[in-house]
């Protein structure tokens, strides 16, 4: 990590220390990592694999995506939206590419769901938000493109278990060119 960077990290960090305030991506980020160096189930703060590095792992615990999209006054879903319930969950984090070209988060895995797919969300007809799987999330050369609620993310679909505020589970992200990363996320309130 660079000098810069390092520095910028810290001036958040002393920042979200001293208003104790949450809900911008930096400091989910930061609350993150904060729960893996003090939690018991402790994850690490990144991973890396060729020009990949992620960071800032966290998902919400199941019961969270309950009410998450607006359906409309009849509770219609708008076309192409998703249907995800409660026996569901979702992984945020940033990924960071410090190589020369574009890579791709084309698929994720993992056992504490049925199924796992990259989704985004996006407006749709009269406004509502709406829910949607997507092929691949790209990630820039020398940038990085962060996954997080009300954006990108990873949908774990019919899950297999409960996640509760400090479980840990691992997802098996394949990437384009980087090859396939284990990473472990903590389960946490947003």
């Amino acid at each position: 990590m660079n000098t810069w960077k390092l520095l910028v990290m810290m001036v958040v960090v002393l920042f979200v220390s001293a208003c104790g305030a949450t809900g911008t991506t930096t400091e989910r980020e930061t609350d993150a990592d904060t729960i893996a160096e003090s939690d018991s189930n402790t994850v690490s703060a990144e991973v890396s694999a060729g020009s990949i590095t992620v960071s800032g792992m966290w998902a919400r615990p199941s019961n969270a995506m309950m009410g998450e999209m607006d359906h409309g006054d009849e509770g219609e879903m708008a076309e192409g939206e998703m249907d995800h319930g409660s026996n569901n969950g979702a992984a945020y984090m940033v990924i960071s590419n410090s190589g020369e070209e574009v890579d791709r988060l084309v698929s994720a895995s993992s056992d504490v769901a049925e199924t796992v797919e990259l989704h985004t969300v996006e407006a749709g007809d009269g406004g509502v938000m709406a829910m949607r799987q997507v092929e691949a999330i790209e990630v820039p050369a020398g940038g990085e493109t962060t996954l997080e609620p009300g954006g990108f993310h990873v949908m774990l679909v019919g899950l297999t278990r409960d996640l509760t505020p400090g479980d840990t589970f691992n997802v098996t992200l394949e990437f384009e060119t980087a090859g396939s990363m284990d990473v472990e996320f903590a389960v946490r309130e947003m």
